[in-house]
Formats: C-alpha cells, sequence, structure tokens
C-alpha cells in the first residue's frame, strides 16, 4: 500500500497543514480502536459501515460531508464523528493530543480519521465543500481486519450484441440472447449506453425468472451483490462497481465471447428498478460509461468449463468474478479497463481543447484590428473562471478572445519564434496572420490556481509554427524558446512553472 506523505510545502495555507496531520500514526492502534468500536458499539450508530466504509470504497476514498449525509440518508455526520472520537477516548486504547477550536473550545474529531484535501475543497465546483479523506493508517488496518477488500468490485455482465445499445438514436436488433430475445427480437440492455436526460446511463442485465420468463407470476430473480462484496448481504444496492459488459461476437466464425463495454463508479441493485417504464438494474454517469467501437472489441472472456478454474461465464448471465483463482484474470482486465480509460480520456480533452482553441482563433480572425490599440502587461493575478463540462465530462475554461487579441497586439502581429517569418496579410484589416497559443496549455488549468488564459501565457505564432509547436518533431525548441521569454511573466502571474513540467505537458 502507498503512504501519503504529509508535506508541509505541499500545503499553501501552513494552519491547513497542522490540521492534517496524523494525530493517529499507527495502523496497529487504529486495528485495536475498530476491535473495540466492533465490540462495544453493536446497538448504536454503524459509524464503520455508514461512514469508514462508504469512504473507504468513494473514490481515491475521499467523500464530503454533505453528500455523504445525503448518501446514506442520516444527517449529523460531524456529531457521528464527534462520537467515535468520544469513544476512542473512553477506551483508553490510545492517547492523542487535542486541537482545541477557538469558536467552540472542543477537540476537533474529523481530523482524526480523515485529512482534507485543500486543492480539491478550492476547486470551484467544490465551493461550500469540505473534503474528508480515509487515513492510509485507517484504511490498511480495515483491510487487515478485513472490514473491507482492497479488490475492486466488480461485476461481469453478459448480454445480447448490439453495436449501439441507444435504440431511441439508432436503429438495430439485438443478436445472441437468451430465449426472450429469440421469441421477442427485443431487450431490455438496448437502453444500456443511452444517454438520459439527468446525465446518467441506466443499464440492464438479464437475470431470468423464478420459474422461467414465461411463468405467470413473472417475478425477476435477484442480482446478489453480496457476491460483489459480503458485507452488503442485507443492502439493496452496492455502489463504485465496476460493470463489465460482454456479448458473444455475432460472427459465426468467432465463437467469442468479448468485451464490448463497461461502466465504472457504477451503483449495481439487488432488484430491478424502472425508469420511463423501462427496467434497469444498474446505473452510472455517461461520462463514466466507455462502449467499444466494433473493431475494438477483441478481449476475449473465457466460459467457465473452458478451463480448470472456472474463469468466466456458466450458464448465467452474471459473473462475480469472486474467488482467489479469478484474480490474476480481473486484475488483466481492469488493468486493460483502466489503460483504455485514461487513454480515451486524454484523448478527450485534447479533442476538446484543440476544438476551443480553433473556436477562439475563428473569433481572432474575425475580429478587424484597427492599428491603434496597444497593450502592456500588468502584475494583476487572475482568479481562474469556473469551468464547464463537455459532453463527454471534460472540465473546459473558456477562452477569452480580447486575451488573445491584446497577445497580437503586443507582439505587434509578428511571430514571437522569428519576427522575420513571413505571414499572408488578413484581408479584414492588412495585418499579418497570426494565431493565439496558450504556452501553458489550457487543459492544464485545473492544475493552477490562477488563470492561464492571460496576455503572459498566450503568444503570438504563424500559422507554420503553431502547427509544429502541436505536430512537430522538435517542437521542444519552439517550447524551450518560449519559455526562456516567458518565465518571468508567468511568475509574476503565479503560474511559474519549470521547463520540464512545461515539457511534460507537450509529451516531451
Amino acid at each position: 500500500m502507498i503512504k501519503r506523505a504529509y508535506y508541509e510545502q505541499d500545503y499553501e495555507d501552513k494552519e491547513y497543514y497542522e490540521l492534517n496531520k496524523p494525530r493517529i500514526s499507527s495502523v496497529e492502534d487504529w486495528k485495536a480502536i475498530l476491535r473495540n468500536e466492533l465490540a462495544s458499539n453493536k446497538k448504536g450508530f454503524d459509524f464503520i459501515g455508514n461512514v469508514l466504509v462508504e469512504t473507504y470504497y468513494s473514490p481515491n476514498k475521499t467523500v464530503f460531508c454533505r453528500d455523504l449525509e445525503k448518501k446514506i440518508g442520516l444527517g449529523g455526520i460531524n456529531l457521528r464523528v464527534g462520537d467515535f472520537r468520544n469513544r476512542i477516548c473512553k477506551s483508553h486504547i490510545v492517547e492523542f493530543e487535542e486541537q482545541i477550536r477557538d469558536d467552540s473550545g472542543t477537540d476537533r474529531s474529523w481530523n482524526i480519521p480523515f485529512y482534507s484535501n485543500e486543492k480539491l475543497n478550492n476547486l470551484p465546483e467544490n465551493k461550500g465543500k469540505f473534503s474528508w479523506v480515509l487515513r492510509d493508517e485507517l484504511a490498511q488496518a480495515m483491510e487487515e481486519l478485513g472490514i473491507v477488500s482492497n479488490n475492486e468490485r466488480v461485476l461481469f455482465c453478459n448480454i445480447a450484441y448490439m453495436k449501439h445499445y441507444d435504440c431511441l438514436n439508432y436503429e438495430e436488433k439485438p443478436i445472441n440472447g437468451g430465449q426472450y430475445i429469440i421469441d421477442t427480437g427485443d431487450a431490455f440492455e438496448k437502453y444500456n449506453f443511452h444517454r438520459c436526460e439527468d446525465g446518467m446511463v441506466r443499464g440492464f442485465v438479464e437475470t431470468k425468472y423464478v420459474g422461467g420468463y414465461k411463468n405467470g407470476n413473472r417475478t425477476p430473480k435477484q442480482l446478489h451483490i453480496e457476491n460483489i462484496d459480503p458485507s452488503y448481504k442485507e443492502q439493496d444496492e452496492i455502489d463504485y462497481v465496476t460493470v463489465v459488459f460482454c456479448a458473444k461476437n455475432p460472427d459465426k466464425n468467432i465463437d467469442k465471447t468479448v468485451i464490448v463495454g463497461w461502466y465504472k463508479n457504477a451503483k449495481v441493485y439487488r432488484n430491478r428498478k424502472e425508469y420511463l417504464e423501462r427496467p434497469f438494474n444498474l446505473e452510472t454517469k455517461y461520462e463514466h460509461a466507455i462502449l467499444l467501437s466494433e473493431d475494438e472489441r477483441t478481449f476475449e472472456i473465457p466460459r467457465a468449463k473452458s478451463n480448470d478454474d472456472n474463469i468466466g461465464f456458466g450458464q448465467a448471465n452474471i459473473w462475480y468474478a469472486n474467488k482467489n483463482e479469478h484474480k490474476s484474470f480481473v486484475d488483466e482486465v481492469l488493468k486493460y479497463i483502466d489503460a483504455y480509460t485514461k487513454e480515451k480520456y486524454e484523448k478527450d480533452v485534447s479533442k476538446e481543447n484543440l476544438t476551443q482553441d480553433d473556436e477562439l482563433n475563428e473569433e481572432i480572425t474575425n475580429h478587424r484590428f484597427n492599428g491603434d490599440e496597444t497593450f502592456e502587461y500588468t502584475k494583476e493575478v487572475v482568479k481562474k473562471q469556473e469551468p464547464k463540462i463537455s459532453f463527454h465530462g471534460v472540465l473546459i475554461y473558456k477562452r477569452e478572445r480580447k486575451r488573445a487579441n491584446n497577445a497580437i497586439i503586443h507582439s505587434k502581429h509578428q511571430c514571437e519564434i522569428d519576427a522575420k517569418h513571413i505571414s499572408f496579410k488578413r484581408k479584414n484589416d492588412g495585418f499579418p496572420y497570426m494565431e493565439a497559443h496558450h504556452l501553458i496549455p489550457m487543459s492544464k488549468q485545473d492544475l493552477f490556481e490562477y488563470s492561464l488564459d492571460v496576455e503572459e501565457n498566450i503568444v503570438s505564432l504563424c500559422s507554420q509554427c503553431h502547427r509544429e509547436i502541436h505536430h512537430g518533431e522538435n517542437a521542444d525548441a519552439l517550447i524551450k524558446k518560449l519559455y526562456n521569454d516567458r518565465k518571468k511573466l508567468l511568475k509574476n502571474k503565479k503560474i511559474g512553472v519549470s521547463l520540464d513540467e512545461l515539457l511534460s505537458y507537450y509529451g516531451f
């Protein structure tokens, strides 16, 4: 398990750093505390299950207090954390230094099991929220006691084969389904990758019916979520599951079941739900769903009967992959999914930001410079604007045409790689055609507290140099030249970076 370090230089607010230092730093101490909690608090609020376990399985082991209250349907989590702190003190298992609050005169409680991510709290979309990140030592103690598993929650679903799984936008028929599909030519999984009006995707996997689907009772079988995580035996739903959709390739010469797509961070329901009169038992946000194109559907999932370790699907449409002998294969699948997801996200980020840059330069092209305009740099820093979320879940920060125009005006309509570079004259004002380029790419705005969309970070380039800096073999030489010209200006705007960092943003 990789430990997070608590380095003072990671915190701009030094008081914040002091609040985040571990107050109980021993895994063995945490194990003793958890054993006592399990033994002595059986009838009280299940703090371990409702708070610690939920946080453990949240992305990056991080929750926001209000979001957690909504999720578990209980308020006053802060007070319950305080009760947990008091039980630790009464047990006399471990002593820790108090941190008395100025406003209430009481000891802080939240920073015993958690610390807070300052950078995450400062993001515009988290305004008014306060993050809790589970302590590494506590997480390790939970793992060693078997309260949680550090294995990723995963569920394999065998569904009918379709190209789009979005019948509201594409006309297609399911292939290679069960008896219901054979009889009706229909399948509920036809909506599995349709983006619902609320930004979610709601999927379906057939769990079959008690007595068969032709039985008059038509009672669907449950999806046994306790096979995903044993601690959910009494629960009706489970979160943060990677759902892997698989289907038999329709090509008669390829008798294989392959991965067709997946949901990340999905919620899985024990019993079917309904949305707009259609059943579903799986859901996630649209940006967490990936459907592979047909030529990418090459990762084979075996049938259990084909190997000694029973890896893969049996007769059921569900494979829980929860046996020790399944682990190495599941790890291989998850590694593939994570690599593909990361690559796709990076491509989406690049594509979305290139589109924004193209739109910015189109606006500049349509602007008419009058020749009397001037611009000088200032030392005033600019806070970054709140981003918008694109259709693919990418954060996009607005580019202001006026700032880009100012940068070109400041360059005297010359290429900043070489002022002698000749460009054609613009037909609407006669000035040499130049394009605006953000030296620190706007796609990296999340890494900075202050805006990258400032004149000091925008360079004027001829179209040849602009293409070369994005696609050229020797782009690093251009970047180094621009960096040396701009590094002091970037620092003035509190967006200073090292040359190595800047080059890494371009893939060097």
